[in-house]
């Protein structure tokens, strides 16, 4: 789920060519290696944020953003939901779904579920990295050398097809 969210997280605007910082006053927008549509609306986020009337905007800081200065999945109570609000919802939906007419949802041995029968922990921890023993390592090592020996002699085998 973390690469998941780390996927979206990253992905807005370099997938569009601009830079993952905001720009400065020594950039150029023209020299930016992006679509010519995207350049405009960068250059339009600059003479928008130069503006006084729009300055609490702050479309000039996040014009590498284009002009979005914000969380990519937001949380904020002020313009959203809450991530726990949604939680609840779906669980909700989900529950009437399972339930239909009868209105008992049932668990996986048939006893009535309860509402809190599920703990949800908001939390991220460090679990470590690398191998457990050097035998994990070893085998690991093995793998990758013989998934190497095969794309080579699938190279050469292609090679000598083709020649």
């Amino acid at each position: 789920m973390a690469a998941y969210v780390a996927k979206y997280a990253t992905k807005f605007s370099e997938a569009l060519g601009l830079p993952q910082r905001p720009l400065t006053d020594d950039d150029n927008v023209d020299d930016l290696e992006a679509p010519e549509h995207v350049k405009r609306l960068v250059w339009a986020c600059v003479v928008l944020g130069g503006k006084e009337e729009l300055e609490g905007l702050r479309l000039r800081q996040h014009a590498h953003g284009l002009g979005f200065g914000g969380h990519f999945l937001t949380k904020s109570r002020a313009y959203s939901t809450t991530m726990g609000e949604l939680r609840r919802v779906r669980r909700e939906y989900q529950r009437r779904q399972l339930a239909g007419d009868q209105g008992v949802v049932l668990d996986a041995w048939g006893r009535p579920e309860s509402e809190g029968l599920v703990e949800v922990k908001a939390s991220w921890g460090y679990a470590g990295w690398g191998y457990l023993s050097h035998g994990e390592a070893w085998m690991a090592l093995t793998a990758a050398a013989r998934a190497r020996e095969r794309r080579r002699l699938g190279r050469e085998e292609l090679m000598s097809v083709a020649a």
